[in-house]
Formats: C-alpha cells, sequence, structure tokens
C-alpha cells in the first residue's frame, strides 16, 4: 500500500514572504491530495504552529536534522518522506503547488522510483548548482538526466537509503549558495546521477 504525504516547512526564506494567494494555492493543493487520497499525512516544521494547525490541520512535526540550512527547501521534504519511511513500505511525495484532479496512475505509485517528469539537463548548467554538486562530491556525467520532483518517491527499500543520504549532503552545502539552486542539486540532479530507471508521470518536462 502507497502512502501519500506533503510538507511545509516555514523555516525557508522562501516562506518569509508569504502571501494570502499563496496560502490558499497550498490549502487548495492539500484539499485536492486528500480528496483523491483521504487518508494522506501531513507533515510540517515551522516556527507558527498556529499557522501551519489552521493550514494543514492534524499534521506530523517534523524532526529536520541539526545542522540542515535553512534556506534548502528540498531539505523539508525529504525529512518528510525519510519520517514516513519509517512507517510504510512505499510512499510518494506530492509539492504543495501540485493539484491532483484525478488519482495518479498505478504504476507511478508503485513504481521503485517516481518522479513528476524528466527535466532538460541544460537548465541544470548554473554555476550555483554546479558549486552545490562540488561541495556534496558529486560530478555530473555527459549522459546525466535530471527529473521535476513534484512527484517524488518509491519503495522504502530503494528510496530510503538514497533519502538519508539527501539530508546528509545538505549540511555539506554552504549557505551562501542559493536555496533553490542547492535543492535542485540534492534533489533533481542526483536522483537522475544515482537512478538509470525512474517512472515519471509526464514522459517530457512539464512547464
Amino acid at each position: 500500500m502507497t502512502t501519500f504525504i506533503q510538507s511545509l516547512w516555514t523555516k525557508t526564506p522562501q516562506w518569509k514572504g508569504l502571501t494570502y494567494e499563496h496560502a490558499l494555492m497550498t490549502l487548495f493543493s492539500w484539499k485536492c491530495l486528500e480528496k483523491q487520497y483521504p487518508d494522506a499525512k501531513r507533515y510540517f516544521y515551522c516556527d507558527d504552529v498556529e499557522l501551519a494547525t489552521k493550514l494543514v490541520g492534524e499534521a506530523w512535526k517534523l524532526n529536520i536534522p541539526p545542522g540542515t540550512p535553512k534556506h534548502i527547501w528540498a531539505a523539508g521534504k525529504l525529512a518528510a518522506l525519510n519520517a514516513e519511511y519509517g512507517n510504510s513500505q512505499h510512499v510518494i511525495h506530492i509539492d504543495s503547488d501540485a493539484f491532483l484532479y484525478k488519482p495518479l496512475p498505478r504504476l507511478l505509485t508503485v513504481a521503485p522510483v517516481a518522479a513528476q517528469s524528466p527535466a532538460p539537463f541544460e537548465s541544470y548548467h548554473d554555476q550555483q548548482i554546479l558549486s552545490a554538486m562540488m561541495h556534496m562530491g558529486l560530478q555530473t556525467k555527459p549522459n546525466t538526466r535530471a527529473y521535476n520532483a513534484g512527484i517524488i518517491g518509491g519503495a522504502r527499500s530503494v528510496m530510503w537509503p538514497w533519502v538519508n543520504d539527501g539530508l546528509f549532503l545538505c549540511r555539506k552545502i554552504p549557505t551562501h549558495i542559493d536555496g533553490t539552486a542547492a535543492s535542485m542539486a540534492v534533489e533533481q540532479l542526483r536522483l537522475g546521477l544515482d537512478f538509470p530507471n525512474v517512472h515519471t508521470l509526464f514522459a517530457t518536462s512539464r512547464p
């Protein structure tokens, strides 16, 4: 059985600029997920617990490893996956800016490794991303692929070690590197580096 989760990490600088519209979008995304999967779980890690409770209702508080840079938003997603893999054999994380109007294809929800879609590798040539990769001790190859991770997850036996490695690698990225670049490196680019076969919802990159 697959468990579906979302996460909210308000420690990131991106959240500090939260608008009313963003809050509504986040809530709508969760309601869409809940409609398709009533047993979906929500994780949060924030300063304003009251606000998080209003937005997500019942939720499980994330335990972020000490020393994790707060500006790397992918760390919250990895921490949520890490927590749920302690309970479930198969987990899929849905970003809070993704809207599910129908259930996901079964083949995606039971795949060993799942993601939203392939991503153009040229989008990852940014110097900040390459610098994050260097600090993690990783190097791209000529045939490296990347994946959009608005949907990400898979089997515990495959993904749990990968998630744990990602949380460790986050702590090796210095704070002067942009949080989005670091997140793209530790999540989207590393997914393509580590797994030759990733089952995706879409066959091509989506805007």
